[in-house]
């Protein structure tokens, strides 16, 4: 007997791509956080520790998901990093002229070395796995499921110990 969805009579290659497709879909804030935390592996730059330290103190604390406030810093944070790397990377800048293998060496330490366009480009793959984080929170509306829940959470934990 046929089945009548195509899903099932495809390949066995083709349905595990698409189980694969959906994992990501449903836990893409851990895409996003293991992002982070690689852009910080990878680039190593004050500019880029923020990052690190609000989805250690703020996102993965927050209960029972971070808030859409929290997206929004981590995505405009992102942006500003971006923005000022950019700007940092113009040949016009005094430390452009000499170039140091020091890792402690300031435009280093802050971010501003343009030696490589990798970092750069990691960036900008953080930036479109966020927007399609916030995209897939937006479509399924769990960004006012979430404000909802938060605003109201003090109110049912009050109302649980009562005893009701």
């Amino acid at each position: 007997m046929a089945t009548p969805d195509a899903y099932l009579d495809s390949n066995f290659f083709v349905r595990f791509l698409w189980a694969s497709f959906y994992a990501i879909v449903s836990h893409s804030e851990i895409l996003c956080y293991f992002l982070v935390i690689l852009n910080q592996l990878l680039n190593a730059s004050l500019l880029t520790l923020p990052l690190s330290l609000m989805v250690f103190m703020w996102g993965c604390l927050s209960v029972p998901r971070p808030t859409r406030i929290f997206w929004v810093s981590i995505i405009t944070y992102t942006e500003v990093v971006i923005v000022t790397k950019y700007i940092l990377s113009f040949q016009s800048w005094p430390w452009h002229n000499k170039i140091d293998t020091s890792p402690f060496w300031l435009p280093r330490m802050i971010g501003a070395d343009s030696s490589g366009n990798a970092n750069s480009q990691f960036d900008l793959l953080l930036l479109l796995a966020l927007f399609f984080h916030r995209f897939m929170l937006k479509v399924n509306s769990f960004l006012s499921l979430y404000s909802l829940i938060a605003k109201n959470l003090p109110h049912f934990l009050e109302f649980r110990s009562l005893g009701c």
